[in-house]
């Protein structure tokens, strides 16, 4: 009687806590199902992926410059030191030339004439000059002929 007392304490016990597990599954399954809650899932997820999508640009940002992010240790909490591409910098800060004066323009474009209608243009504008006066009244000057 003891042993049949105990073996049914045992098994009362077993489904006492498969019933809570199958509870607390019911309880998940009910919240999911809920329309409120459908739609904040959906909000923290499309907030999930414009963060992925921002730390992304940020890596890539930091990769044009020969840094890369290596975040914190999980672990232990300590941040790693970040690393120093001294080609990609001096790269980016090499000033031999102008930047218009790439190599990856196409054909068509003339640097040469670009320079020089630039500076004919300087020209024109260094030769008038708008001057607002005392009321407020923009007048154009031209200034002395070279």
């Amino acid at each position: 009687m003891e042993k049949l007392n105990q073996s049914l304490r045992l098994e009362v016990k077993e489904k006492g806590l498969s019933i809570n597990t199958l509870k607390l599954e019911n309880e998940k399954l009910r919240l999911a199902s809920d329309t409120n809650n459908v739609k904040e899932v959906s909000e923290i997820i499309q907030e999930r992926d414009k963060y992925r999508m921002q730390c992304s640009e940020m890596e890539k940002f930091l990769s044009d410059y020969g840094l890369k992010w290596l975040g914190e240790d999980s672990a232990g909490g300590a941040k790693h030191q970040g690393e120093f591409n001294s080609k990609a910098i001096n790269k980016e800060l090499d000033h031999r030339a102008p930047a218009y004066r790439n190599k990856n323009l196409p054909s068509e474009i003339d640097t040469e004439v670009l320079t020089r209608r630039i500076e004919e243009l300087n020209f024109i504008a260094e030769k008038e000059k708008i001057i607002t006066n005392a009321y407020g009244m923009k007048e154009f000057k031209a200034l002395d002929p070279v």
